[in-house]
This record gives structure tokens, sequence and C-alpha cells, in this order.
């Protein structure tokens, strides 16, 4: 992982190393795929409830998904 990545290049990044499809990781998190890919594709932001869920499913920070924090510790 790149320092300074946005929401969107970061998550796409997790899903690659966790080997995780986008339909998949929208099945973890109870939401669409459609959902998941607007998220990759920077066209939506998920609300903060599914960033936790994203966070915990991914094993890392909201704070580091967000951005905000370059510490993947959850």
């Amino acid at each position: 992982m790149q320092n300074g990545k946005d929401f969107n290049d970061r998550l796409k990044d997790l899903l690659e190393d966790k080997d995780l499809t986008q339909s998949e990781f929208a099945k973890r998190i109870n939401v669409t795929e459609s959902c998941v890919s607007n998220y990759i594709q920077g066209t939506r932001l998920p609300g903060f409830e599914i960033i936790k869920r994203m966070a915990k499913e991914l094993n890392v920070s909201p704070q580091f998904l967000l951005g905000i924090d370059n510490d993947q510790k959850y």
C-alpha cells in the first residue's frame, strides 16, 4: 500500500490482497455487488456503518480505509 491513496484505491488494493471478488465481498458486508463496484470506481461513498463492516472484514481500521491514517491495525 502506498501513502496518500484514496478510499477507492485502498479498497481495491485490499480486495486484491485478500483475493476477494467484489461479489464475495458484497455478500460478506451485506450490500449489493453494484454498491461495491461504485465504491471502487469512486462514484459513491459508503456510510459509516458500512465502512465499519468493510474495515472489520478486511482486518484494517476504518481510518486506514478512509485514508486518514496509514496504520492498518484494526
